[in-house]
């Protein structure tokens, strides 16, 4: 004879707890203080991604909540096209199950960066076959990088990223296509191994490229301690509220934080989040493979 559960003794859905007062409580827990309205656009974000990739409501329960609270605390949008954050689904061999990772996008770096009140401009650039560019690494430094506007701009060959400080500072770094081609090889498993073709250094590259220079003068820049701590966030499983920060350590931002904007650069569409054309369908979601290999500076495999 088949034992049915009473309904309050019933497992809740993710969609359930995402969907409950409670979830939307915890959320408005962790959200800065001039975001402490949007606990419902939070979890409606998340339900939004797991009908965009499905493999995201077969994550263990409390890793999706984990990714959910850790953008809410930093202040970033979960919306694929804004490109600030992303929930990826993994493999792990170690618990058995999928579990949902919390990862930083460029822009969403961008944005936690220009929220120390030190830094004026913040960009990541690829250099392309027909631009003017010149670099300067002399006293004082300089970049002057004019984009091909009339015809075709060709392949990128470099790319660059620059912090112009509100003291007049700037810092920059620049790599080759074939510094950044060894780079990716070097780091990323699936890059170099037989999952190349599903690597977001594969789908995406010049995306990649422009996070890894962004991570490279990262350190080099005036942050707050409380952006340092988001980095810390990059590509983690969060699996408990209590794993993340209390409000006491949250962001405080004004309400008229400014977008960071890269008007120059063509950013792709559900970045890292739809397969299999994205940078969201990683190996592990096509076969089970050990969760962490090896990673390299952006968190990718």
């Amino acid at each position: 004879m088949t034992k049915v559960l009473p309904a309050a003794a019933q497992p809740k859905t993710l969609r359930s707890v995402l969907s409950g007062e409670a979830m939307r409580a915890q959320v408005a827990l962790a959200l800065p203080r001039h975001l402490k309205d949007n606990a419902e656009k939070y979890t409606r974000q998340m339900l939004t991604l797991m009908n965009l990739n499905p493999d995201i409501g077969k994550c263990d329960q409390g890793s999706v909540l984990g990714a959910l609270m850790t953008a809410s605390a930093l202040g970033l949008e979960l919306a694929p096209s804004l490109q600030q954050c992303y929930v990826i689904p993994r493999y792990s061999k170690k618990s058995g199950t999928m579990q949902a990772h919390f990862q930083l996008g460029y822009r969403g770096m961008i944005a936690l960066a220009r929220r120390s009140g030190e830094i004026k401009d913040l960009r990541a650039m690829a250099v392309c076959d027909g631009d003017e560019f010149s670099v300067d690494f002399g006293p004082g430094g300089s970049i002057v990088h004019r984009p091909l506007i009339r015809g075709r701009r060709g392949a990128a060959y470099c790319y660059y990223a620059f912090a112009l400080l509100t003291n007049g500072g700037l810092v920059f770094d620049i790599m080759s296509r074939e510094d950044m081609e060894a780079h990716a090889q070097a780091y990323s498993e699936s890059y170099a191994g037989k999952y190349r073709s599903l690597s977001p250094w594969a789908s995406d590259f010049d995306e990649m490229a422009k996070k890894t220079m962004l991570r490279r003068i990262w350190k080099l820049l005036p942050l707050s301690t409380e952006v340092l701590k988001a980095e810390a966030q990059d590509d983690g499983v969060k699996v408990a509220p209590d794993d993340i920060h209390v409000e006491s350590e949250m962001l405080d931002l004004p309400a008229s934080a400014p977008a960071a904007l890269l008007p120059e650069d063509n950013y792709p569409t559900e970045a890292e989040i739809l397969p299999p054309e994205t940078e969201g369908h990683t190996e592990e979601t096509a076969e089970p493979v050990d969760e962490t290999p090896r990673s390299d500076e952006n968190g990718a495999v």
